[in-house]
């Protein structure tokens, strides 16, 4: 037994590739544990009938004095009262009112709002992916200032690293990703479909069931870090990725780590980690600004290669293994 259990909550491709990356960076200090198996179906039963076994074991590590890590506040509401408050740390990146206040500015009050404030605050502490959702906490869930740390995402650069190349194909290759279709910004590609294929050679990958009017490839499922999975980024030239609101973007580390231009929006809140605008990639205020963007740069080929090359060096240099399981050592653990 370890000194801290992990807790995951495989709740989407994000927070899969999250749990599978934290794994891999602390298999030597932590135990894992996944709240609501990956691969079943989740809902509420499935949830209480994972509550009562994360509750068991949660037990057994609070009554050896062990410190328990929560990669999501779902888990720690269900197991409340089994762990040990003062020691405990949540990292995260979402609450259940947070997509709706970063968009309209509404809190929506309702009696989980107030479950969740309460188990909040109650953390050692909690370590948020992004600036925006730590002062979301602040201000609406009355957090403490002193208890919220920002963390990096569990990113590892080598596990899709590419050095780019400088050829660009005659006809550019544009890479989308998202099975939240139209959230992530897909509705604009559906919008445009003539004008896109005639530009570019587009490749999506989503599970979202759409008519396809013209010549591009959709692709439906793709097993997480699997060679198709790598040789998606490593073979296509731009990855657009226009969202309308992630609340960190995993996918957009992979891109990066892979030496892609990447197009996307400010609304990818971990977009300003990975790219410094219009040196590294481009982020734009929206998804039609951001189409725009897409559709100059089929005429811009040296700034592909440009945007290719530096967001590769930037990862190389902030993501790296060694280095970004320090960084997030130091922040989530004393």
């Amino acid at each position: 037994m370890k000194d801290y259990l992990f807790v995951s909550y495989n709740i989407d491709a994000g927070n899969i590739a999250m749990s599978k990356n934290f794994k891999k960076m602390f298999k030597d200090k932590f135990d894992f544990y996944d709240f609501v198996p990956h691969k079943k179906k989740i809902n509420f039963l499935s949830k209480l009938i994972s509550a009562y076994f994360l509750r068991k074991t949660i037990k057994k590590y609070n009554k050896h004095g062990k410190s328990i890590i929560f990669n999501s506040l779902g888990p720690a509401t269900f197991a409340y009262g089994t762990y040990n408050n003062s020691s405990s740390i949540l990292v995260s990146d979402w609450t259940r009112t947070w997509q709706k206040y970063y968009k309209t500015g509404y809190l929506q009050q309702d009696i989980i709002f107030y479950i969740q404030r309460y188990i909040l605050q109650k953390f050692k502490r909690i370590c948020s992916r992004t600036l925006e959702f730590k002062k979301h906490l602040i201000k609406n869930y009355n957090i403490d200032e002193k208890k919220i740390r920002i963390i990096d995402g569990p990113v590892i650069f080598e596990d899709f690293s590419h050095k780019p190349n400088n050829y660009i194909a005659k006809k550019i290759k544009v890479l989308f990703i998202g099975n939240d279709f139209l959230r992530k910004g897909g509705g604009i590609i559906l919008q445009n479909q003539k004008k896109i294929s005639e530009l570019f050679d587009l490749t999506i990958v989503t599970k979202f069931k759409f008519k396809k009017k013209y010549n591009f490839k959709v692709i439906k499922n793709v097993k997480f870090k699997s060679k198709s999975h790598k040789n998606l980024f490593k073979k296509n030239d731009i990855f657009f990725f226009p969202t309308k609101f992630d609340p960190y973007g995993m996918v957009i580390s992979e891109a990066a780590s892979s030496g892609m231009c990447i197009i996307t929006t400010k609304d990818a809140l971990s977009a300003k980690y990975f790219i410094k605008n219009k040196y590294s990639g481009i982020i734009e205020k929206d998804t039609k600004n951001a189409f725009r963007k897409l559709i100059r740069m089929s005429n811009e080929r040296k700034k592909i290669v440009m945007f290719k090359k530096n967001i590769y060096l930037q990862t190389k240099k902030n993501y790296s293994f060694n280095v970004i399981k320090k960084k997030i050592s130091n922040k989530l653990l004393d």
